[in-house]
């Protein structure tokens, strides 16, 4: 038997056990009444490598 300790499950539209791993998430439209978050980057960017860059918990956009 494979061990299954470590897989996550949805039952019924709930996630039941286990997490999800951003770097799994792969979403081409997103609608949503409400985002909690501090920081956004441009698609493929991070904090080292961005051109645009939207920080929430301070006010700013910076783009290059």
């Amino acid at each position: 038997n494979k061990d299954m300790s470590n897989v996550t499950t949805i039952d019924g539209g709930k996630i039941t056990t286990g997490t999800i791993d951003a770097s799994k998430v792969n979403v081409t439209n997103l609608n949503a009444s409400n985002i909690k978050t501090g920081v956004i980057y441009n698609q493929g960017g991070s904090s080292s490598n961005y051109t645009m860059k939207i920080d929430l918990v301070h006010g700013s956009i910076h783009i290059l």
